[in-house]
């Protein structure tokens, strides 16, 4: 002969459910079901503060995890900026994506990124192209760097000569 549930838990576990009532406050004042997974009362779950302590909580028990998501959610937004505006240099026509940067055509690059790298990257993504080709261009990083330090970029130069 089995044990029989006392609690309102034990008799959830045994019926299988994932929520009971006790019709106790919990300690913050509230009669609600609870969890039978983590004894977290329903209406606390709910509860927008509540809710944003339990998810940093669960980043800090894995900080690498939310970094690798970030880190993926970037470069794969990067790779969607680059393929939308041509993904290549428009001075020297370098393809390789590591050697590709994203140039403010009149400055202003370093306020622009400074708000947000994500918002940078979904504001690419998202804004008409015609309006982002207005303001970014993508530069290999030799060319990007000689324009910001000599106002020019060796290739022109070259291209300008030849003509």
């Amino acid at each position: 002969m089995g044990l029989v549930p006392t609690s309102p838990r034990q008799q959830a576990i045994k019926a299988g459910r994932t929520r009971y009532f006790t019709g106790c406050p919990c300690p913050q004042g509230h009669i609600a079901e609870r969890m039978v997974s983590t004894f977290g009362c329903i209406a606390c779950l709910a509860d927008p503060v509540r809710k944003a302590a339990t998810d940093k909580r669960r980043r800090l028990r894995d900080p690498q995890k939310q970094v690798r998501r970030i880190r993926a959610w970037v470069a794969a937004n990067r790779l969607k900026a680059l393929a939308r505006l041509g993904n290549k240099c428009e001075c020297c026509s370098e393809y390789q994506e590591e050697f590709l940067t994203f140039d403010h055509i009149n400055g202003g690059g370093k306020i622009h990124r400074s708000r947000d790298t994500k918002r940078f990257y979904t504001w690419l993504v998202n804004t008409p192209l015609d309006e982002v080709k207005r303001i970014i261009r993508i530069l290999c990083y030799n060319c990007n760097c000689a324009i910001g330090i000599r106002g020019y970029c060796p290739h022109q130069i070259g291209k300008t000569k030849g003509n």
